[in-house]
């Protein structure tokens, strides 16, 4: 599984929220039916309208505040955290991302069934072979533009990451 590794500064994201669970694949139904309700939107738009300049991650689903014992996290199509936030939709809720190491991954294939296939064999493979152990943080997934429906379409899994003992 082709990755690389890339330190990054802390960075603020801010975008909308939905609670999910890790449960019989409960998240990967869940993220689907949410990129799909909201791809489109005017809440989306001016996401995308608030992208930074020099935006290092674009338009991005983020996984973050995991829940250990309920097993729930929240997940946001967000962006990085403009300075000006009166183009931002209402209802967006910040995540502070702080400094990492991260494993990154490319995911290569259709929304979602690409970056679900690239998750799959991150936990599956991946981290059992590499020597590294995943970090506390949120995980990325950046999306650039293009035809996200295309069997082509390449995308970036953000894993923060140390190096296993």
């Amino acid at each position: 599984m082709d990755f690389r590794i890339e330190s990054h500064p802390a960075m603020k994201l801010t975008g909308l929220p939905m609670r999910t669970g890790i449960e019989r694949g409960r998240a990967q139904t869940e993220i689907a039916n949410f990129w799909t309700r909201m791809s489109g939107t005017e809440a989306v738009r001016k996401l995308q309208r608030s992208i930074p300049a020099g935006s290092r991650i674009g338009l991005a689903g983020v996984c973050a505040d995991m829940e250990p014992l309920s097993q729930t996290f929240t997940y946001l199509i967000a962006i990085e955290t403009p300075a000006d936030r009166s183009g931002l939709p209402d209802g967006c809720v910040d995540v502070t991302v702080a400094a990492a190491r991260w494993a990154i991954f490319e995911a290569i294939g259709a929304v979602p069934w690409g970056i679900q296939k690239t998750f799959a064999e991150i936990y599956g493979a991946w981290f059992v072979s590499s020597g590294y152990e995943h970090a506390d943080g949120p995980e990325l997934e950046v999306y650039p533009p293009g035809d996200v429906t295309s069997d082509d379409y390449r995308c970036e899994v953000w894993i923060p990451v140390v190096k296993g003992s």
